[in-house]
């Protein structure tokens, strides 16, 4: 009778506690999971600043293009093959430069900003008309 009470006590007790094996792998699943965690905050982050980075680059370029496009339609830059750097500050390692094309046979000029940093670009572009502005204005001038 003792020898069966000392059976069915070891049985309860191993039925209770958690065996060597079973933590083992309840680590092995909780370290896969904090790794993978880890992992996709460092993946994030590399987004967000790429993210940044092209959001303050476009800005910087859409500015840029606007300044040199009134500067054409005022007549203080000339519309022709042109490269020119920024006429802004800059952040350090940033570069900023502007391609001004020449009119082509129906008066549009191509503008582009290029924003480079270290290892990455962004480009923007947009057209500028001068055929159309100056038949607009010839126009009006004949009706007065």
């Amino acid at each position: 009778m003792k020898n069966n009470r000392q059976q069915l006590k070891h049985i309860n007790l191993s039925k209770r506690a958690f065996t060597l094996i079973e933590i083992i792998i309840s680590m092995l699943v909780f370290a896969i999971t904090v790794t993978s965690i880890f992992s996709g905050f460092d993946v994030i982050q590399k987004l967000e600043r790429h993210a940044d980075f092209e959001s303050e680059s476009a800005f910087l370029a859409e500015r840029e293009l606007e300044l040199a496009k009134a500067k054409i339609l005022t007549g203080s830059l000339k519309a022709e093959q042109n490269t020119l750097k920024s006429a802004f500050p800059l952040k350090p390692h940033w570069e900023l430069t502007l391609h001004i094309s020449k009119p082509d046979k129906n008066g549009l000029i191509e503008l582009s900003a290029l924003v480079e940093s270290q290892d990455r670009q962004t480009e923007v572009k947009t057209f500028l008309a001068l055929e159309s502005r100056k038949a607009n204005q010839d126009s009006l001038g004949a009706s007065s």
